[in-house]
């Protein structure tokens, strides 16, 4: 187990490397550990002796680059270097990795300690010049030749996030009643840049010499942070709301659930320890890798403004009762990740093995955080991580697991593929192990590639609305995902769809980002729209549209399907569901099948009926549904809509 996975397009220079990832899983605990602690440090020492001296050869996309190294660039190379930074740093979304003393191949060379020195110093002016911040993950020493110098590789993270306004600029034209002068023909007008503090310094000019004078204006449109959504699953009180509490608080647990206080929603949930719905907190960190939590900025407003990235986590139920409710945060919310949350006492229970299925049959990478290390013995936590490790591996997951025990494995993991499991091991009473999974949250991506972003922001805008507020003074507002597009302060949309199918058009009057106004929000980003008037009826489930896109609703829509769990899919069956932001009970009109009923694990075609009301859906979009009162559900991809008017014409 090395470095972690990096891409980048190739280069030819010297100095110059690219990107990629590299596999691995921690080594078992030592089964002489006398407490976890121990067992955790014995493992990191057996992982260091395994880790390769290769990383995989470079691959052409992401934000990830080699660089052997970068002592004293000439003019003309420092420049090239800065613009691949910002290339860099836009495929990451500000984001981006550097192996410093790697080669293109993969080959750890190692610098010695000069030339490490002076790479840093260059890569520090490199991001200076972008305004960009320097942290550095981790460092590796490599074997040196008989007799030579020792040698390291070092991997840094850059980071840079507009944090508001940098520059502002304004044209202004003024008109002078003067007498006849003449005006040098070399002096038409003057550009004037001014600060954050709107400081104005015109310069030494003479009055009788200006005729106009020009200030530029250009605002940014864009301003926002690093955004990280998660999903926080597990089975009822394995701890995840505690957890929750102990990371947004930065106050450890008194080991009576005090923490989670800070969490709930309702009186029943603090009654009963048990989360019921869908609430989110917020995680926020700064350039230098630092948390910013609540314990130092006590309102949201404040840790949104201090950081650079934000982490969204979405604390979902545990408990089966509000199994609709989990399923809702996956499928409305999108999160980038989930984190699933096991209780090292009772390993894999309740809930828990279909919280994993939920995740695998939506694609949304998961890692697992075993908590309550401190009530528990060395042999029952060696027994709940190799179960895990199990399930990972099974033929239902087929995924490897990384068992995370120190900041490499940490970093490691941060950039790792998608089909690698990291599993951290902590404790909210005692604090062990929460400084490597910050360190990994703070190192962790979206994961989304900039030519998939720059795909989706070209598509008509397409906004999920999954709140809907009446605020005195402002009015409508309504808070979802933007999906696809772009949406600006007075965009006009088309909302809905109402009762009777039809939508109706409304204009945007503000945004709000991060708890924070914004000009524009972005597909991919989540954010608070106030509109311009009441629509009756307004509700969670619909959508915001291009009026170009001529959007029509459906009561009827086909999809191909695969029902897991052994319970057939047959006519006439309700079922629950989710499709995006929708969650609606559907009846099966029919099954394309022979029998006209599906046997679990057979994927086939069915017809679905709205029960209630029609509702926006498109080809491709996923399908996820419950089959009535059972624990088993089924996925599927829509092929087939028919929007109401062609039922009309049907009926």
């Amino acid at each position: 187990m090395d470095f972690l996975g990096l891409f980048d397009p190739s280069e030819e220079d010297s100095d110059v490397g690219s990107s990629s990832g590299s596999l691995g899983s921690a080594g078992m605990s030592s089964p002489d550990s006398s407490s976890p602690e121990s067992s955790l440090e014995e493992s990191s020492s057996s992982e260091l002796e395994q880790l390769p001296d290769q990383l995989p050869p470079e691959p052409q996309l992401g934000n990830i680059e080699y660089k052997l190294k970068l002592v004293s660039p000439s003019k003309h190379r420092f420049q090239h270097l800065v613009t691949q930074m910002k290339w860099r740093l836009r495929e990451g979304q500000g984001e981006a990795i550097y192996e410093i003393g790697v080669e293109d191949s993969g080959l750890m060379t190692g610098l010695e300690p000069a030339e490490m020195t002076a790479s840093l110093t260059t890569l520090h002016r490199m991001a200076a010049e972008l305004g960009a911040a320097v942290t550095v993950l981790r460092e590796r020493r490599v074997p040196a030749a008989p007799g030579g110098p020792e040698r390291c590789v070092s991997e840094v993270l850059v980071r840079k996030v507009p944090n508001g306004i940098h520059s502002v600029d304004l044209r202004l034209s003024l008109t002078f009643d003067l007498y006849p002068v003449q005006v040098p023909d070399d002096i038409h007008s003057v550009d004037l840049r001014l600060s954050l503090t709107y400081d104005f310094d015109f310069g030494p000019v003479q009055e009788p010499d200006i005729h106009s004078v020009y200030l530029r204006l250009a605002v940014p449109d864009d301003i926002h942070s690093v955004d990280l959504r998660l999903a926080v699953l597990g089975n009822a009180d394995v701890g995840k709301s505690t957890l929750l509490g102990v990371l947004t608080y930065g106050e450890l647990d008194n080991g009576r659930g005090r923490s989670r206080l800070n969490i709930f929603r309702h009186l029943h949930e603090i009654r009963t320890g048990r989360t019921s719905s869908i609430s989110h907190e917020i995680l926020g960190f700064d350039s230098e890798g630092n948390t910013v939590d609540y314990s130092a900025s006590p309102t949201a407003e404040e840790i949104c403004e201090q950081s650079t990235k934000l982490v969204t986590f979405i604390d979902l139920a545990g408990h089966q009762k509000y199994l609709k409710t989990t399923v809702l945060g996956l499928t409305g919310y999108s999160p980038h990740h989930a984190m699933l949350v096991v209780s090292a006492n009772s390993g894999i229970a309740g809930t828990t093995q279909e919280h994993v299925g939920l995740a695998l049959a939506l694609k949304v990478p998961m890692f697992i955080v075993v908590t309550k290390i401190d009530l528990t013995s060395a042999a029952t936590l060696r027994h709940t991580l190799a179960a895990l490790e199990a399930m990972v591996r099974g033929p239902g997951c087929g995924k490897q697991p990384l068992r995370v025990v120190d900041e490499t494995s940490a970093a490691e993991a941060a950039a790792a593929p998608s089909d690698t499991v990291p599993v951290f091991s902590v404790s909210s009473v005692t604090g062990a192990g929460l400084p490597l999974l910050k360190k990994y949250l703070h190192a962790l991506s979206p994961s989304t590639g900039a030519t998939e972003r720059k795909r989706l922001e070209q598509q008509l805008c397409e906004f999920q609305i999954d709140e809907t507020y009446r605020i005195s003074e402002t009015g409508v507002v309504v808070g979802g995902l933007l999906t696809k597009g772009i949406i600006t302060e007075g965009a006009r949309l088309s909302l809905g769809p109402l009762e009777d199918g039809t939508f109706t058009p409304v204009r945007v009057s503000t945004i709000h980002r991060n708890r924070r106004p914004s000009r524009v929000v972005r597909a991919g980003q989540a954010a608070s729209l106030a509109i311009d008037r009441d629509v009756p009826g307004l509700r969670r489930g619909m959508v915001l549209l291009a009026p170009q896109a001529r959007p029509t609703a459906c009561i009827y829509f086909q999809a191909t399907v695969c029902a897991f769990r052994p319970q057939a899919i047959c006519r006439r069956l309700q079922t629950t569901v989710h499709l995006g932001n929708v969650r609606q009970t559907a009846v099966i009109e029919g099954v394309f099948d022979s029998t006209d009923q599906l046997p679990a694990n057979k994927t086939t075609s069915a017809m679905f009926k709205f029960y209630r009301q029609p509702e926006y859906v498109s080809v491709g979009d996923r399908l996820l549904f419950r089959l009535g009162r059972a624990r088993g559900y089924g996925i599927g991809t829509v092929t087939q809509v028919f929007p109401c008017r062609q039922e009309e014409k049907m009926m």
